[in-house]
């Protein structure tokens, strides 16, 4: 049921904003520290963006070990919140300035509810992305570097999420991810749960709005933190500027355009 809400202090607020901050570097740290081991450990095991990385991808890809597979999840992982977080920060600001309580602590605990369901369906998309790696994986093993096919599925990669920055779904999970407060207000809960449902809801349409977008991290390089930067940089301003559904479709364009060329060289 609806509630009437009240405005959080100040005090609450800053504390959930930092507390944010401090995840978000802690996620970049690991990310820029562990991306050189990681990439080398799994050379091959991405996606090309060209003929030569096509070449040495065929070359020199090796099945998975288990450390392989946990550090892949792992990377995956820490990826997510990296990226994804401070995607999210507006909302999740939001959902702390909907909320009747006034002291830091109960503020804290709602938020990081919201924040653990919304995280959810995002480590769950990791899970996803790691299984969808180590089946690409197989199949660059099994392609001769001559065939140019590795290269051809790079460039459809692109293609599809730059289509799907046109589509209607992107805009519509845009549109809740741009204003989620009125959501909020509409199906308050009390208690732990009530703040882990609209996380987990809020989390669902983040995944409708970027899923395309976080798949070209399967890409050649997939873990080099300036690509990953220029993702997130991309993801946070659909959602954050005025502007974000014309400028994410600007980029779909530039992705088209990128991925049809790959195909045709291939």
């Amino acid at each position: 049921m609806g509630m009437s809400m009240m405005t959080v202090p100040l005090r609450p607020k800053l504390a959930v904003a930092l507390g944010l901050t401090l995840v978000t570097a802690l996620a970049w740290l690991l990310l820029a520290g562990g991306a050189h081991t990681v990439s080398i450990a799994l050379l091959g095991q991405a996606l090309p963006v060209t003929h030569e990385h096509a070449a040495v991808s065929s070359g020199m890809a090796r099945p998975w070990t288990a450390a392989q597979w946990l550090g892949a999840l792992l990377m995956w992982l820490i990826m997510t919140v990296a990226m994804m977080l401070p995607t999210a920060a507006p909302a999740i600001l939001s959902f702390a300035d909907a909320g009747a309580e006034t002291k830091v602590r109960a503020t804290l605990r709602r938020t990081s509810a919201f924040v653990l369901g919304y995280l959810f369906v995002w480590w769950s998309f990791a899970v996803f992305a790691t299984g969808l790696q180590w089946l690409l994986s197989i199949s660059v093993r099994r392609l001769p570097a001559t065939t140019g096919m590795a290269t051809a599925l790079t460039g459809c990669l692109l293609v599809l999420a730059g289509l799907y920055q046109f589509s209607s779904l992107k805009r519509r999970c845009l549109a809740h991810c741009h204003g989620p407060l009125g959501y909020f207000r509409s199906h308050w809960r009390a208690g732990g749960l009530g703040a882990h449902q609209p996380g987990l809801r809020h989390g669902l349409h983040c995944l409708g709005c970027c899923w395309a977008l976080m798949l070209l991290m399967l890409l050649g390089g997939a873990m080099s933190v300036g690509w990953t930067a220029a993702l997130a940089g991309l993801m946070l301003a659909e959602k954050a500027l005025p502007g974000g559904l014309y400028l994410g479709r600007a980029a779909g364009l530039g992705l088209i355009g990128w991925g049809s060329v790959l195909v045709a060289l291939a």
